[in-house]
């Protein structure tokens, strides 16, 4: 039997804390893809736990000597086992693995030390400029969320570091629903950033960008899309792969059209009064808005565009039925810099883009997570529970279920031994995921038990 506790969403803090106060034997997570290193992960490893994981995106970086890597889609018979190798290695042994992953954290994975090394690549683009006080150099970040929901434990660690040199103004990418629900802990948000910046040295803003498609803003641009001759290498990609042309020219026609209402409606206003000799643009996904400011950057002579690739905005086959991220050619020669989360990330857009411009155009800049602190307590409750812990979006790529079923097998292998999962995180499986866990596991651990 094995006790389960599905926490739901909660605060990357509040995580922490229980990785603190809670002895956590093993952290899994059964991703059939990722984009990056992914910061669930990297709060497990700054606490010391081992780690069970697929050998998907930058998780071969984050699990070496410190756990278990799976095949990318392994078999629950195959995780089972993991689980009952875990659960049965000697104290001597998990120390080892406890001490691996902190070391690997300490070395990778620190958000804040990485923060620190990504202001100092911003700093490169401007030279003797850089740090200089009163020197009006600009960051413009434009986000798919931040502050108005998602990306903050992404993006915070960075922009503090980079509001210590730079004046920055976000561009958040919401639509109405997401406005008006967060718009009162954006705020708030950006007034703890502020007030970590005592001297008040730099400014910081936030224009919000409505995310939905209109169609009526949209059509004066799919006539321009066939006659604008600096993206003819986009059509040319399309017609000349011979597959799936017409969905991939509509996908391609409808990315152009948004990039340029964005232009439009957006970021032309946030550019009006700006130097662009002082000014990065800096997109947080590789998507309309990095279409938008490389269409654009000849009118902004000495304007500097970089951008971050994560995810569903590198891999072709997260684009759905097209299996094509589009608009590649066109930008990767207009863009200054290209920042992956992992190097499977860098070694995945080289080759599917055959690329042949010099190698300091891309990079690798960990994201990583705050200092979740190794956990210090000598004796713990129910110590002879292996203690197993996931996060993560309940969403059919994290293969939750298949933790389930590797957990019901571990479970029968290892009939004297208590198991108990904890998941952190909710979201569009989390009712099915509640019946399937009640199912196959046996009990949810009671209220009264809860840490």
């Amino acid at each position: 039997m094995v006790d389960y506790k599905l926490m739901g969403s909660v605060p990357n803090s509040d995580i922490s804390d229980f990785y603190r106060n809670e002895r956590v034997d093993c952290f899994i997570t059964t991703s059939s893809t990722e984009g990056g290193a992914p910061v669930s992960v990297a709060e497990a490893i700054s606490a010391g736990i081992p780690v069970i994981a697929t050998d998907v995106g930058g998780l071969p970086e984050m699990v070496q000597d410190n756990g278990i890597l799976l095949s990318s889609d392994p078999s629950a018979d195959q995780v089972a086992d993991a689980i009952v190798h875990m659960a049965t290695l000697d104290k001597a042994t998990t120390d080892s693995m406890r001490r691996a992953s902190r070391n690997i954290w300490e070395d990778r994975f620190d958000a804040t030390r990485n923060a620190v090394r990504f202001t100092g690549y911003l700093g490169s683009f401007f030279g003797e400029r850089a740090g200089v006080l009163n020197s009006n150099l600009r960051i413009i970040l434009i986000t798919d969320g931040y502050p108005y929901g998602g990306e903050q434990s992404f993006i915070e660690p960075e922009l503090r570091e980079i509001l210590k040199s730079y004046d920055v103004d976000i561009i958040c990418l919401t639509d109405d629903e997401r406005y008006k629900a967060n718009k009162d802990l954006a705020e708030l948000y950006i007034s703890r950033l502020k007030s970590d910046q005592p001297d008040d040295l730099h400014s910081l803003s936030v224009t919000r960008a409505d995310s939905a498609w209109h169609l009526h803003k949209c059509l004066q641009y799919f006539v321009k899309y066939y006659k604008d001759k600096s993206i003819s290498a986009e059509r040319r990609s399309i017609i000349h792969s011979g597959n799936k042309v017409l969905l991939r020219l509509w996908e391609s026609m409808k990315r152009y059209a948004s990039a340029e209402v964005f232009f439009k409606d957006t970021l032309k206003n946030v550019l009006e009064n700006i130097d662009p000799t002082n000014t990065i643009i800096y997109t947080y996904w590789h998507r309309d808005p990095t279409l938008a400011a490389c269409l654009h950057r000849h009118e902004y002579n000495g304007i500097k565009i970089i951008t971050r690739e994560h995810g569903y905005d590198l891999y072709d086959e997260r684009t759905g039925k097209s299996n094509r991220q589009p608009f590649r050619e066109v930008m990767d020669p207009l863009l200054d810099g290209i920042i992956f989360a992992c190097e499977t990330g860098l070694k995945y857009y080289i080759h599917r883009n055959h690329i042949k411009a010099p190698e300091d155009k891309y990079h690798i800049f960990y994201l990583g997570s705050a200092d979740s602190g190794m956990y210090t307590a000598t004796e713990s409750v129910n110590d002879d529970v292996f203690r197993i812990v996931s996060c993560s979006n309940m969403v059919p790529l994290k293969r939750i279920d298949l933790i389930i079923q590797s957990l019901k097998l571990a479970s029968e292998r290892l009939p004297d031994k208590k198991i108990e999962w904890i998941h952190f995180g909710d979201g569009e499986l989390m009712a099915d995921i509640e019946v399937l866990a009640g199912k196959e596991l046996g009990r949810n651990v009671p209220e009264e038990n809860d840490r």
